[in-house]
Parts: C-alpha cells; structure tokens; sequence
C-alpha cells in the first residue's frame, strides 16, 4: 500500500460513524463522568464560599455565575449603569462607583432604603483577587470579578440601618487590574413587578446526568426529578433513602421551585431568566434526618414555564474519586 492509498483508508475510516464501537462508548462514558465532577466541584466551591462568609458572621452568600437566576449578559431592554445592568437576578442597582488602574481599590458610599437582601456587584476583566468590605468589616473575598453576593439579613455588627450612609469597599489585594473595574449596590425587587427578558423562540435544553439512584459508580448515581411537560405548574414527588446527597433545581425560565422534604420547607429556588441556571438547595439539619432514612422529597413549582428538575446526588465527598 502506497503512501496515497493509505491516505484514502484512513479519510475513510475517519468518515465511519464509530459510535457503536465499545471504545466510543466507554470516552462517552469517561466524558460525563467529567462532566458530573466538574459541575459537582463548581457546585461545592460555590458553597465553600459561602460558608467560609457565613463564618465571618454575616450571613452573607457568595451567588457564583453558574448558579445565579440570570446569565452574565444583560437582556437587550435592560438599561446598563456604569457597566452593570441595571436588574439582576431579582435586585436592582441602586448605586455604583467605578475606577481606573493603577487604583488597587473602589470605594462606594449609599443610603439603603431597606436593609435586608442587599446585592453587591463587582465587574473587572479577568480574575483577581480582591476583598470585599460593608462598614469596614468583611463580606466577602475571592478571584472572579464577576462577583455578586447577597445579605440575606443584615446583622448588628454591619452598622447598617435603613435610611443610614454605609461605606462599601473593593480592594484588589494583589495588584490592580489593567482595566476599568466597578461596584455596584443592588436591592430586591418583587418578583411580580421584575421586568423578566423576553421568552426566546427555543429554549436551551437543560444539562442533567441520567436518573440512575442505584449505580455502581458513584459519579454517576443521581435521583433526577424533572417536570412535566405538558404542565410544568405539576409538582414532583419521589421516596428513597437519603444519602445526605446535594441537591441541585435547574430551570431554564423564570419562576420558582420550592422543595420540601417530608412535608418541611428546605429551601426555595428563584429564576429570573431564560438562561440555564443551577441552584444549590440548603442542607437538611441532621437532627431532623439521618443517613438511610427513608424520606419524600417533592418539588412544588411557582410561575414555572419550561423544563426544570431536582438532581440528588451522592455526597460530594465519596463522589469524589480523586
């Protein structure tokens, strides 16, 4: 076989649909197991920031971008302030401040009209490590300059009072950036009265691992509610035996999705866009429910239009194989 006739077979085979050889199959395999650790990874980092906050004190939660209600892209009718759109994920500014190099930190002054679930937005190109400040105390610290992070109360140690100037402050902690970099104030807003994108001609399809509770393979072992199609206002029901698993509600539209487990409230997910979003369900006190009880979880929609689920998945710990 010549130099060109080995060409032509390797064009052919190249050509060759293999996605029935076992190989293929096994990197298909390989694949979403990635993919299950890394969205397991991102999910876990997001709520290590928050707790590492929360210890400051503050009750304050670290929102990354993939878990956010909204995408990092205003709508086109969202009017922007100093590079921020002016709504957000339910909240909108009320107050921004914006610097240039070679400033190594922003520092914006406001009256709150209200004082409970405060947003804090900061924007800079690229990633650099920076703290957060309310007040000269700590809210927050991290590397992405997307940043928003929410007060879901406002506690005595902040000295923050309705209708009282407070003092926010960014600070890059190791050197500027090399570009205009911002803050930004932002108060929620009712969610009747939110001013929702409008609805895309398609949908994107939600990303989710198969449901599949009893695998062999932890990495991908999931319980996965997913609404009805024909109505997505139906709630979702399921019994089995928890695992002290992390619990994850994806939508695709706005609205709500409150999750129960055993007739209690463990937390409320709220969407505000068509982007496709992951919220991190709360964790359920352990002196409520242990390890191998048997418990039902339901999923009761508010104002959903489209595709959302429930994923359950094992522990994030012996999920984990590496």
């Amino acid at each position: 076989m010549n130099l060109t006739e080995l060409r032509d077979v390797l064009d052919e085979r190249s050509a060759t649909d293999h996605s029935d050889f076992p190989g293929h199959r096994m990197l298909d395999g390989v694949h979403h197991r990635l993919r299950v650790r890394r969205r397991r990874r991102q999910i876990a980092a997001g709520a290590a920031t928050a707790l590492a906050v929360a210890a400051v004190g503050m009750g304050t939660l670290v929102v990354p971008d993939h878990q956010r209600g909204t995408s990092a892209v205003a709508p086109a009718q969202v009017r922007m302030i100093d590079g921020f759109p002016e709504y957000d994920s339910g909240h909108r500014v009320i107050a921004t401040k914006t610097a240039l190099p070679p400033a190594k930190s922003v520092t914006l002054t406001f009256t709150p009209a209200t004082v409970d679930g405060l947003s804090f937005l900061t924007r800079c190109e690229g990633d650099h490590p920076h703290a957060l400040s309310l007040n000269g105390r700590p809210v927050s610290q991290g590397e992405q300059c997307a940043g928003f992070v929410t007060l879901p109360k406002a506690g005595k140690e902040l000295h923050l009072a309705a209708g009282k100037p407070a003092t926010l402050v960014l600070t890059f902690t190791e050197g500027a950036p090399t570009a205009e970099f911002g803050l930004a104030v932002g108060v929620p807003v009712d969610p009747a009265a939110y001013p929702y994108p409008p609805r895309p001609a398609t949908l994107q399809p939600l990303e989710l691992p198969a449901d599949n509770p009893t695998a062999a393979d932890p990495t991908v072992r999931a319980h996965v509610l997913r609404s009805d199609p024909a109505d997505p206002q139906a709630p979702v029901t399921r019994t089995f035996a928890w695992t002290g698993a992390g619990t994850t509600v994806h939508a695709n539209t706005p609205g709500a999705v409150n999750v129960t487990i055993n007739g209690a409230t463990v937390d409320t997910c709220r969407f505000w866009d068509y982007s496709l979003a992951a919220c991190a369900v709360g964790s359920v006190p352990g002196a409520r429910i242990h390890r191998g009880d048997t418990v039902v979880l339901t999923a009761v929609p508010d104002g959903m239009t489209g595709d959302w689920a429930v994923v359950i998945e094992d522990p994030f710990g012996e999920a984990e194989g590496d």
